[in-house]
């Protein structure tokens, strides 16, 4: 049973980060908090995407945003 769970978090993994992509995309610069917010993604899901995304060179970080108790990194 354990490996059929294993094996179904990769699709939903994929299609969250075609999520976080399409939004960046289309929405422009936008912090963590936004991107978890429009996508109703975890900020932890958010944030290993967007470090992976970062990785592969996909998206940057471009500062910091108007803080509200967030931090919120901009790309």
């Amino acid at each position: 049973m354990n490996l059929l769970r294993k094996g179904n978090k990769e699709p939903i993994k994929e299609l969250n980060r075609s999520l976080v992509i399409d939004m960046v995309r289309l929405q422009g610069n936008l912090s963590r908090t936004e991107i978890a917010k429009k996508t109703e993604l975890g900020l932890s899901t958010i944030t290993n995407i967007i470090d992976e995304l970062i990785k592969d060179n996909l998206v940057s970080e471009i500062g910091t945003g108007d803080s509200h108790g967030s931090g919120s990194q901009c790309y």
